[in-house]
């Protein structure tokens, strides 16, 4: 019933629910690593996560101003950090995109080049972090989007330039993947984690 409410979206339910499960296998001295005591405790933390996010943005849509919108911006994606940190991928997906949502109705003041410069830091580092968050789930093409909107707005990040090119090497882009790396280790010559996926990448092309 808990994984039920999870999919109509009542995820505060569900995770009272599969709360109310997990206890019960407690109480029955079920192992930690049992299988249905595993996905009671996964399917949680999703319903825990989701309820978490849907709470944070019923607490942005009442903000208003540009520092309030960045600064909730801001947190959103430390959440994601947090999740990615635990190798929670997908739920740190969930909280970068939440970020850029709630980015996308930022309107810089034209006037005010400090303002400007901090959402196109919010918007580079959150795409990043998408970026790197696709390359753990497996999801390349998806990867090199996110490193190509960076890039879009930054087109010397380092960071950006070495995700899109490991992600074309996974996809056997390899030209693409080399074009990448070389900029990157141009940029930054001491980066021993691009140097050593340019040598890989050149082995292979």
């Amino acid at each position: 019933m808990g994984i039920v409410c999870y999919s109509v979206g009542l995820y505060d339910r569900a995770r009272s629910l599969l709360s109310q499960a997990l206890s019960i296998f407690d109480d029955s001295d079920m192992l930690d690593t049992h299988p249905s005591k595993v996905k009671c405790r996964r399917w949680l933390d999703k319903a825990a996560n989701r309820a978490a996010v849907r709470e944070q943005v019923s607490k942005i849509e009442q903000l208003e101003g540009t520092d309030a919108i960045i600064s909730a911006c801001v947190r959103l994606k430390e959440q994601g950090n947090d999740c990615f940190r635990q190798g929670r991928y997908h739920e740190a997906m969930q909280w970068y995109r939440q970020a850029l949502q709630t980015a996308g109705g930022l309107q810089a003041n034209p006037d005010d080049e400090a303002e400007e410069e901090r959402i196109i830091k919010l918007l580079t580092g959150t795409y990043n972090n998408i970026a790197a968050t696709c390359l753990r789930l497996k999801e390349y093409q998806a990867a090199i989007k996110a490193a190509s909107q960076v890039l879009l707005l930054d087109q010397n990040n380092v960071k950006a330039m070495f995700r899109r090119g490991s992600a074309y090497e996974q996809l056997k882009l390899y030209p693409s993947a080399v074009d990448d790396l070389t900029k990157a280790l141009e940029l930054s010559p001491n980066h021993t984690q691009v140097r050593l996926a340019l040598q890989r990448v050149h082995k292979k092309a």
